[in-house]
């Protein structure tokens, strides 16, 4: 059976850090969202002496992500009433506005 608490507690970390969003500072939030994910354990790394590469696994930081994009995107079918794909599309449109 697949362990998904690291993922799970890394999709509670992200709704914290979005739970604060509005009121402080984005920097602040970035870096207290990056030290709680050390913490959870959804990311890993090894470092291989040998061939001098490091191996990084963030499956569950992804997995978690997902999870919780799913659920708020469900949510907001539900809600709205609007189709999946308009909702996934216009989030790119903003996800683009604000990162560009």
């Amino acid at each position: 059976m697949t362990n998904t608490e690291p993922g799970r507690l890394a999709a509670h970390v992200l709704l914290d850090g979005v739970s604060v969003w509005p009121d402080d500072d984005e920097a602040v939030i970035v870096n207290r969202a990056v030290s709680q994910l050390n913490q959870t354990g959804c990311c890993t790394a090894q470092f291989d002496d040998e061939t001098d590469e490091a191996i990084v696994d963030i499956s569950n930081l992804a997995g978690g992500t997902l999870v919780l994009l799913n659920v708020l995107v469900d949510q907001l079918v539900k809600t709205t009433g609007r189709d999946r794909e308009v909702i996934v599309a216009e989030a790119r449109e903003r996800l683009d506005a604000q990162l560009t």
